[in-house]
């Protein structure tokens, strides 16, 4: 095991690490043990290698200004609807909506021809859209619900020094630090709609004529 702690040149989490060098050297189930899970980690490094995952090693870039959550399996679009995909930026502004507007914006997408070869792009759920943000910090507040199953207002947001906007830029660049729609109707209110703050990572509801930013997904077949 010794040769092993010191030659093994893969990106392995400490933990895994400790745990082999920690391991007797007759402990021969240990030992098969670690080797089956290093096995492992060399088939996900090789997968995410030719996946060309970008960023925080979470987003494949499908080369059509989409990027696949290899975590949730959603496919989403690079840039804010109003921005254009050009030399791997989002160009220009991003459109803001009211949030019939912005459901109605994904619609009519649809309807004129789709984008990146798909029809079926929508506003994510809020659950869905919140699974975007980024703690550069490593500390963010948990996505909390009451006893109802409603969204708490500002729960999920980042905690301590944090970069914005909070969301991985590599995967989604110039994204506004702003508010962004989600298509889930706040249940207290039939005229408000949740949202998704990426200037912090949190949740909250809005008018529903009230303005937001827009980022289309849909579900990778």
């Amino acid at each position: 095991m010794q040769g092993l702690c010191t030659a093994f040149d893969i990106e392995i989490d400490a933990q895994i690490l400790e745990a082999m060098c920690a391991t007797p050297s007759g402990d021969s189930a240990g030992t098969m043990k670690l080797l089956a899970r290093i096995q492992e980690l060399e088939q996900q490094l090789e997968i995410e290698r030719n996946q060309s995952l970008i960023g925080t090693r979470r987003y494949q870039d499908l080369n059509d200004a989409t990027v696949l959550d290899v975590r949730t399996g959603l496919h989403w679009m690079r840039c804010s609807l109003g921005q254009t995909w050009e030399n791997g930026r989002c160009v220009g502004q991003a459109k803001g909506y009211e949030w019939d507007a912005a459901l109605q914006a994904a619609q009519a997408l649809n309807a004129s021809g789709g984008y990146a070869g798909y029809t079926d792009w929508r506003l994510p759920t809020l659950k869905e859209l919140h699974s975007l943000v980024y703690w550069s910090s490593g500390r963010q507040k948990p996505l909390e619900f009451d006893a109802t199953g409603e969204p708490v207002r500002g729960s999920g947001g980042c905690e301590d020094d944090y970069h914005r906007p909070t969301i991985d830029s590599l995967a989604f660049p110039d994204t506004p630090v702003d508010w962004f729609w989600s298509s889930s109707p706040y249940a207290d209110s039939s005229g408000h709609a949740w949202l998704v703050n990426f200037n912090g990572g949190h949740v909250s509801v809005n008018f529903q004529n009230g303005t937001g930013r827009v980022r289309l997904v849909r579900a990778r077949q």
